[in-house]
């Protein structure tokens, strides 16, 4: 008790971003938000609608954190998953048109290199 008291009379910052909960009497700290949090707290659509605080619950950053990722990875799969399938479409029509198949570029090459 008394080292949390010495440290928000120490630390100004800290004591800034200890806000008042209505339901208790104790204070809950908060999370200051950079730009870039406020960003993924806007993209998640964790925060309240509307103006973003300047400061978060410690859960709600960390539940917006977990959203981003996920999201993030969700991307990086679909991306992942188109472009599997485009080379194996440009692969299938270079098959078909016999312009782009290293088989048959090998197959000709070898063949002149027989003939000499």
């Amino acid at each position: 008790m008394l080292r949390s008291v010495a440290g928000r009379i120490l630390n100004p910052r800290l004591n800034s971003a200890l806000v008042r909960c209505s339901y208790c009497t104790a204070q809950t700290p908060k999370h200051t938000l950079s730009p870039w949090e406020r960003f993924v707290v806007n993209v998640t659509r964790t925060g309240k609608t509307g103006e973003i605080p300047g400061a978060v619950s410690y859960e709600t950053m960390d539940k917006a954190n977990s959203r981003f990722r996920i999201m993030l990875m969700f991307g990086m799969m679909s991306f992942c998953v188109l472009g599997s399938v485009a080379a194996i479409r440009t692969g299938k029509e270079n098959v078909r048109s016999h312009e782009g198949s290293l088989y048959t570029k090998n197959r000709d090459r070898y063949a002149g290199e027989n003939n000499r």
